[in-house]
């Protein structure tokens, strides 16, 4: 989005001056006589309206930026599409808006804290996002239930001018203790150091930047609450590991941005599988299983076009070898698109991660035992209807960004290409409805269908279907 800089505060002086100013030309005018007088008192109004056009321009301008930060916030398609993304551009914004003084707030900021020093002036922000959901699933054994979903802390440290600390921790079903048996992780936790866009490097618990939902995986960002289960059997969303990598945005014209997000980790342990896919193999925390390492990238592009509001393109890969003996090469590849069109919004990814074993085991033994996964993909679409129309906020609890979404979306996954059926999430196909209602961008509450069946044989395979209510919110 180009930026549109403030213009100066014209004609006006000084607090000081403007007080002399007055002064020396109180005293002219009573020695000066009426005519004087007059003449001050006309330069006086003059001044008055001027000083008035610049606040109603200031004002507008002000409301302006508002409404363009709530539209980035609801419009996820536009930008790079790493997390901070939105942060960033806000602070982009910010940079625009005038103090008193006709400075910049953003430039005022970094003044002062170069003033003080490289390490002096540093901020320390927090927030998260809170989900919860009732769910209905038609698999063999579930029962209606009330679901602890997720309580996530988010923190960002802007230490100096070009160091900065990110981290998640995330608490799930409830967490840990001898009454639950849920999950406390760190989900990432990075430093960054950056003097510009273009490049920044970062070290720490990276998130992986292996397909765009990874990356954007936020509850209240999603339209529906169940996760695209390319991204969770495939992409393995979330995932994370220890590493060092680098990231930036790149302006190639005023029509193309290009982002780039790269890592060097620990890579996958070699326990993928037909019932869980990639899941279990994330990730090495603590010791790598071989002398080799995972290269995890994406590169985006982000067009602007004529025949949609905004279209982010992207393709990801996986590069690294498994096994302790890092006999096993593996190779994954996907592709990812969003975009925006008047109230209609659209999301996909298409991905394929391959293992080429060197010990070529059949698909099934002797004994009927699964040999190991040797390649497993998916893909999805997803189609919203945005309504905001002027009954919308009128809704209970409306502000003036609510928003009402109609989501369609289709799934299917591939846990292991070399058997159909070989679990019952391997070749699942779903096809999911859903509504939600948004009485702020930060808010949602979401309600699905999900008509589900999969290759696996028996009730396991053919009931598949649920239900879902969930409320998701940032703080």
């Amino acid at each position: 989005m180009p930026r549109r800089p403030v213009p100066p505060a014209r004609g006006l002086l000084p607090r000081a001056a403007f007080t002399t100013a007055c002064t020396a030309a109180f005293t002219v005018a009573c020695t000066a006589g009426p005519t004087a007088a007059a003449a001050f008192a006309d330069d006086r109004d003059d001044r008055i309206r001027a000083l008035e056009r610049l606040v109603h321009d200031q004002t507008a301008e002000q409301a302006r930026l508002r409404e363009e930060v709530e539209a980035m916030k609801r419009d996820r398609a536009d930008g790079p599409t790493d997390r901070n993304a939105l942060r960033d551009a806000v602070d982009s914004l910010l940079r625009e808006v005038p103090s008193e003084d006709g400075v910049a707030v953003g430039d005022a900021r970094r003044r002062a804290a170069l003033r003080s020093g490289p390490d002096v002036g540093s901020s320390l922000d927090f927030g998260g996002y809170f989900s919860t959901r009732f769910l209905n699933s038609e698999l063999p054994g579930k029962k209606p239930s009330f679901v602890d979903m997720r309580f996530v802390l988010q923190t960002r440290a802007e230490i100096s001018r070009a160091v900065r600390f990110d981290g998640e921790l995330e608490l799930e079903h409830g967490g840990v203790s001898d009454e639950t048996d849920g999950e406390v992780k760190v989900e990432y936790a990075q430093i960054t150091l950056s003097d510009s866009e273009c490049f920044g490097f970062k070290a720490g618990s990276l998130l992986t930047p292996w397909g765009r939902f990874n990356q954007q995986h936020d509850d209240p960002l999603n339209e529906l609450s169940s996760r695209p289960t390319v991204s969770r059997f495939v992409h393995g969303a979330v995932m994370a590991g220890p590493g060092v990598g680098a990231e930036g945005v790149l302006a190639a014209s005023d029509d193309l941005s290009l982002n780039y997000d790269v890592v060097l980790t620990n890579g996958l342990a070699d326990t993928f599988s037909s019932g869980d896919g990639i899941r279990e193999a994330r990730t090495l925390w603590e010791d790598d299983d071989n002398h080799d390492k995972t290269v995890f990238g994406r590169f985006g592009a982000v067009p602007q076009v004529g025949f949609v509001d905004s279209l982010d393109v992207g393709a990801s890969f996986a590069w690294g070898r498994l096994g302790e003996k890092a006999d096993d090469a593996m190779r994954g590849y996907g592709l990812d698109v969003a975009a925006r069109s008047g109230a209609w919004e659209f999301k996909g990814e298409w991905a394929h991660l391959g293992v080429d074993r060197r010990n070529a085991a059949p698909p099934i033994d002797a004994l009927g035992r699964l040999g190991p996964v040797r390649g497993l993909g998916g893909s999805y679409g997803q189609v919203v209807y945005r309504i905001r129309e002027a009954w919308v906020k009128g809704l209970p609890f409306a502000e003036e960004s609510a928003s009402v979404g109609l989501v369609a979306r289709y799934d299917a996954v591939d846990t292991n290409d070399r058997i159909r059926g070989a679990a019952p999430e391997d070749d699942e196909r779903a096809f999911t409805l859903g509504v939600n209602y948004r009485p702020t961008t930060k808010t949602v509450i979401k309600f699905e269908v999900r008509f589900a069946e999969s290759e696996f044989p028996g009730d396991d395979g053919s009931r598949r279907d649920l239900v879902v209510l969930e409320f998701a919110t940032y703080f």
